[in-house]
C-alpha cells in the first residue's frame, strides 16, 4: 500500500495545489492507519505513533514530496525575490543607478537584434514559408547573383521539385487616378504569385488566368491613397497612361517578399509592354526581356513539393541550368549556374547581404562589450552592498542560514535588478531602432522598420537573464565564501587586502579594458570618416540643386525627349536667382554606373577593330560642366549646337587622356561605340571626378550632348543659383507644370545633401560605435569612482592613523591614486591586445586608415586614462582633506 501511494504521490502534478491534495491524503491515510491500530487496542497515542512509523515519517515524507514536486522551490524563489525586492526598495539611488546600466547594454542589444530578426529570421507572411525558396543566376567567374531571364524561368518550372514558380519584378510608375497624379513603386508579377505565396486578397480576387490590365493594390497604399474606401475596386487608374482595373486589396502586412519600400500595387507580367516600355525607339526591349536569356530582369520565388529539400531543389536547377547552357551556345562561354536559397534567408540580395550582415556583426559586438562593462559595473555595486552588509550576513550565517541561501538570494536580487533593466531596455531597443531606421545608409543597406514579434521579447529576457548571471554570481561567490568572525568582530578592513577589494579591483580592469577596445575602434572609425571627407569629388556642391524627372513613364521617345529638354533648359536658365542650368542622366556618386565600349581610330594595338575598352559614359546637357562645378583642361563645353543632325562630339575625362593619348593633345581625336558607325570627336577635356562612390579611384569617362543622343530615361535637372536654391524649387515645378502637367520631379535636393548622403553609411557606423563607447566610458568610469570612493569610507581608520601619525594631505592623495593608476595600466595593457583584434574587425569599413593605427591605438589610451585618473582623483582627494581626529572619533 505504501508502495503504490508513493507512486500516485510522484505522479501528482507540480505547484501548490498538488502540495494541498499531498497533505490532506497524506493526513487521510494517517487518520485511518490510526484508526486500524486502535481497532487492534491501541492507546491513542500509541496507535497514531505506530501509523507515523508505517508511513516512514509524515513530517519527513511530506516535506521530501514537497520537495520533488518543486514547491518548496517555488515557495524559496518566491520568498528571495520579496526579499531582494524589500532591500532594493530601500535603496532607490542604487536600484536606479543599476537598473540603468543594465538598460544601457540591454536596449543596445535588443536593438540590433530587432534588425537581425526582421532581416534574417522572422517569417515570410506567406502560407508555410518554410517551403517557399528563391532561385538566383549566380556566375561563378564573377561570384555574383542576378536575377533570371524569363526563358531560364520558363525552363525551371519544369524541374519538377516545384510545386510551382513565381516571377516579379520591381519597377517604378506613374499613377494617374481623379485628378491626382503621383510617382509609385509597384511590382509586375506573373498570375501564379499570389497563389504560390499562399496570399489570399483581403478584398477582391487575385489575377484571373485570362490576360486583362488588371492590379491588386496594397493594404497600405489602398488606406494612404484611395482612404480604405472599398468602391476602389473595380474602378479604372491610369499607370504610364495605360487604364488598369484595380481587382483587389492584399492583405494588412503583406509587402511583397522584399525587404525595402514596399510595393504599392502588383500588376500582371503580361502588361510588361506598356509600364516598361523601351525609351530607344530602335530597340524591342519587350520582345528582348521576353525572347533574350541574356537579358536577366526576373525575380524567382517557388514553393517546394512536399519532402523535397532545398538542398534537392537546389541541385536539380544546378542540373537543369548546365542543360541550358549546353543546349545554347551563344551563352555557353559563360560560367554561370543556378542558386536555390530559403525566401527567408533571402530577404535582401544576397550580395548585399554580407554587407547587412558585417554591419550588424559590428554594432552586435559593439552593444555586446556595452552589455558586458554594464554587467561589470553592476557586479561592483553589488559587492559594494554585499560588503557593506557584512555584519547582517555573518549574523545571518550565524543563526543558522545556509551559504547556499546566501548564493541564492543574491542570485535573486541581480534578477530582479536584470527585469527592471530589462523592461527598460526594450523601451530603450525600441527608441534605438527607430533611429537607427530613420538613416539613409545608401540604397543597398535601407534598414527596414523592424515589426512586432514575440521573438524580440525572448531575446530581451534572455539577455536580462544573462546579464543577471553575469552580473549576480560574481557576489554570489564572494558571499558563499566570506569569512564570517572578522565581520562578527567588526574588524576594519583593509583596502586591496581583503577579498571583496581584490575582486572590485578586478572588475575595474575588465572595465578598462573593455572601453579601449571600444575607443580604438571608434578611433579608427572617425579616422577613416575624416579621410573620406577630404576625398576631393571633383565638382561644386555649393548653391546647386538637383531635382529629377522621368520621361521613360510619360511615354515620350526620342524626338519628343529633346525638344522637351531644349525647353526645360532654356526656361529654368532665365529664372530669376539662377546662374545657370543642365540636365544629365548620371548624378555623380549615387551608386549609379552607365558603361560603354569603344573603339578608338588610332588604336596602338592594331587597327580601328583591335580592341574594345568598357569605359563610363554619361549624357550631360549644355552648359553642363560650368553648372556642376567641373572645371575643364582644355577645349569647350557643350553648347545648344550639339544636337541631333550635328558632328557627334564628345567630352573626356583627365584619366581618359592619360590612358588613351598619353603626352598627346586629345582634341580632334575620335572614337566610335562597336555598334554604331558614328566617330566621336574629343572637343573638350573635364576634370576628374568620382562616378559611383567617393572611395573608388578616378576612372577614365567621357560625356556625350543629351540633345544629340536623346533618351527617354531618368534625367536630373541642375540648377545653379546664385544662392541658397531652396527658394527657386517653386518657381521650377511651375516651369515643369507648364510644359507637362503630368509630370512629377522626384528626389529634389541640393548637391550639398547628396555628398552627404555619400558618407552615410561611415557616419552612422562610426556615430553608433562612438555611441557605444562613450556609454562603456562613462559606465568604466563610473565604476572606477565607485571603487575608489568605497575604498576611501572603508580605510577613513587607516587614514586617521596615517595622518595623525604625520602623513600629509598628497601622500593620501598618492596612496589612492596610485592604487587606481596600477588598475588603470593592468586594463590598457589587457585592452591593447582587444584593440588590435577590434581594428581587424573593423578593417573592411576603413579608408586611408591601418587596423593597427599607432597614433588612433596612443589617442584611445590616452583619453582613456585621463578620464580614468580623473575618475579616481576626485574620490582620492576627499579622502586628502579627511580630518584624522574625527576619522578616529568615528571608529
Amino acid at each position: 500500500m505504501i508502495r503504490e501511494f508513493a507512486s500516485r504521490l510522484w505522479a501528482l502534478r507540480r505547484g501548490k495545489e498538488a502540495a494541498r491534495e499531498l497533505d490532506e491524503e497524506l493526513r487521510f491515510h494517517l487518520d485511518k492507519q490510526t484508526e486500524v491500530n486502535m481497532v487492534r487496542g491501541m492507546a491513542p497515542e500509541e496507535a497514531r505513533r505506530q501509523a507515523l512509523v508505517a508511513l516512514g515519517g509524515i513530517d519527513k515524507t511530506r516535506e521530501e514530496y514537497r520537495d520533488a514536486l518543486g514547491v518548496r522551490w517555488l515557495e524559496d524563489l518566491i520568498r528571495d525575490l520579496g526579499y531582494g525586492l524589500r532591500q532594493l526598495r530601500r535603496s532607490p539611488g542604487f536600484t536606479a543607478v543599476a537598473v540603468l546600466t543594465l538598460a544601457l547594454g540591454i536596449g543596445a542589444n535588443t536593438a540590433i537584434f530587432s534588425f537581425v530578426n526582421t532581416i534574417f529570421l522572422k517569417a515570410l507572411p506567406a502560407q508555410d514559408p518554410d517551403r517557399l525558396v528563391n532561385v538566383f543566376h549566380f556566375e561563378g567567374r564573377r561570384g555574383s547573383f542576378s536575377s533570371l531571364s524569363y526563358p531560364d524561368y520558363l525552363d525551371f518550372r519544369q524541374t519538377g521539385v516545384l510545386e510551382d514558380l513565381a516571377a516579379f519584378s520591381g519597377l517604378t510608375l506613374h499613377l494617374s487616378a481623379g485628378d491626382r497624379n503621383e510617382r509609385i513603386e509597384g511590382e509586375i508579377v506573373t498570375r501564379n504569385y499570389f497563389r504560390v505565396l499562399g496570399v489570399q486578397p483581403a478584398l477582391g480576387r487575385a489575377f484571373s488566368p485570362e490576360e486583362q490590365p488588371e492590379v491588386v493594390l496594397g493594404h497600405d497604399f489602398w488606406q494612404r491613397r484611395f482612404g480604405g474606401s472599398p468602391t476602389v475596386l473595380g474602378s479604372s487608374i491610369t499607370l504610364n497612361g495605360h487604364p488598369f482595373t484595380a481587382i483587389g486589396i492584399a492583405p494588412k502586412g503583406f509587402a511583397g517578399t522584399q525587404l525595402g519600400e514596399p510595393p504599392g500595387l502588383w500588376a500582371p507580367l503580361e502588361m510588361h509592354a506598356q509600364l516598361m516600355p523601351s525609351p530607344f525607339k530602335d530597340w524591342d526591349m519587350a520582345r528582348a526581356r521576353i525572347s533574350n536569356r541574356g537579358t536577366h530582369w526576373l525575380d524567382a520565388i517557388g514553393r517546394l513539393k512536399p519532402g523535397v529539400s532545398v538542398e534537392q531543389a537546389d541541385a536539380a536547377l544546378k542540373l537543369r541550368a548546365r542543360q541550358i547552357t549546353a543546349a545554347n551556345p551563344p551563352t555557353g562561354d559563360r560560367e554561370w549556374s543556378a542558386v536555390v536559397l530559403p525566401a527567408n534567408r533571402s530577404k535582401v540580395w544576397p550580395d548585399a547581404a554580407v554587407t547587412m550582415r558585417r554591419f550588424l556583426g559590428l554594432l552586435f559586438a559593439a552593444s555586446g562589450l556595452v552589455l558586458l562593462i554594464a554587467c561589470v559595473n553592476v557586479a561592483g555595486m553589488l559587492l559594494a552592498r554585499s560588503a557593506a552588509r557584512a555584519k547582517e550576513t555573518a549574523v545571518r550565517l550565524a543563526l543558522g542560514a545556509t551559504r547556499f541561501h546566501l548564493f541564492r538570494q543574491s542570485i535573486a536580487e541581480a534578477l530582479l535588478l536584470a527585469s527592471l533593466g530589462g523592461a527598460a531596455g526594450i523601451v530603450l531597443g525600441v527608441w534605438l531602432s527607430a533611429l537607427l531606421t530613420g538613416l539613409k545608409l545608401g540604397a543597398w543597406l535601407d534598414l527596414p522598420r523592424p515589426a512586432f514579434d514575440p521573438r524580440l521579447f525572448v531575446f530581451a529576457a534572455a539577455v536580462s537573464l544573462l546579464a543577471a548571471v553575469l552580473a549576480g554570481v560574481t557576489p554570489a561567490i564572494h558571499a558563499w565564501w566570506r569569512d564570517v568572525l572578522p565581520a562578527l568582530k567588526q574588524a576594519p578592513s583593509v583596502p586591496g587586502r581583503t577579498g571583496t577589494f581584490a575582486v572590485r579591483w578586478s572588475l575595474v580592469v575588465v572595465q578598462v579594458a573593455l572601453s579601449l577596445v571600444l575607443l580604438a575602434a571608434t578611433g579608427l572609425l572617425v579616422r577613416s570618416l575624416q579621410n573620406e571627407r577630404m576625398i576631393q569629388p571633383g565638382f561644386e556642391t555649393r548653391h546647386l540643386l538637383l531635382a529629377s524627372f522621368d520621361l521613360h513613364l510619360q511615354g515620350y521617345d526620342e524626338k519628343p525627349s529633346a525638344i522637351f529638354h531644349r525647353q526645360l533648359v532654356e526656361r529654368i536658365g532665365n529664372l530669376p536667382g539662377v546662374q545657370s542650368a543642365s540636365l544629365a542622366v548620371v548624378v555623380p556618386l549615387s551608386g549609379r554606373r552607365w558603361a560603354t565600349n569603344i573603339v578608338l581610330e588610332d588604336d596602338p594595338g592594331g587597327g580601328a577593330q583591335a580592341r574594345e575598352h568598357n569605359l563610363n559614359l554619361n549624357l550631360v546637357g549644355p552648359r553642363y560642366f560650368q553648372t556642376a562645378g567641373i572645371p575643364l583642361v582644355a577645349g569647350r563645353d557643350f553648347s545648344s549646337a550639339d544636337r541631333e543632325g550635328s558632328p557627334a562630339v564628345a567630352i573626356v575625362n583627365e584619366s581618359m587622356e592619360r590612358r588613351f593619348w598619353p603626352g598627346q593633345n586629345p582634341i580632334g581625336k575620335r572614337f566610335r561605340e562597336p555598334q554604331g558607325n558614328e566617330w566621336m570627336e574629343v572637343v573638350g577635356v573635364a576634370r576628374d571626378t568620382k562616378y559611383r562612390q567617393l572611395r573608388e579611384q578616378f576612372e577614365p569617362c567621357f560625356y556625350r550632348p543629351i540633345f544629340q543622343k536623346p533618351t527617354g530615361t531618368v534625367a536630373t535637372l541642375y540648377v545653379r543659383a546664385s544662392g541658397n536654391p531652396w527658394p527657386l524649387v517653386d518657381a521650377i515645378r511651375g516651369e515643369v507644370r507648364a510644359l507637362d502637367r503630368s509630370l512629377l520631379l522626384f528626389d529634389v535636393k541640393t548637391m550639398e545633401d547628396h555628398y552627404q548622403e555619400a558618407f552615410a553609411q561611415s557616419r552612422a557606423i562610426a556615430a553608433f560605435v562612438g555611441l557605444f563607447s562613450t556609454v562603456a566610458l562613462i559606465l568604466a568610469a563610473v565604476g572606477l569612482y565607485g571603487i575608489v570612493s568605497y575604498a576611501v569610507t572603508q580605510a577613513r581608520h587607516e587614514i586617521g592613523i596615517r595622518m595623525a601619525l604625520g602623513a600629509r594631505w598628497h601622500h593620501v592623495l598618492r596612496l589612492f591614486v596610485g592604487r587606481a593608476l596600477k588598475l588603470i595600466v593592468a586594463g590598457l595593457a589587457v585592452g591593447l591586445a582587444g584593440a588590435l583584434a577590434a581594428g581587424r574587425l573593423v578593417g573592411s569599413f576603413l579608408y586611408g586608415v591601418e587596423s593597427a593605427d599607432a597614433g588612433t591605438m596612443a589617442a584611445a589610451v590616452v583619453l582613456l586614462m585621463a578620464v580614468a585618473l580623473l575618475a579616481s582623483y576626485l574620490p582620492a582627494r576627499r579622502a586628502a582633506k579627511v580630518d584624522p581626529v574625527a576619522a578616529l572619533r568615528c571608529e
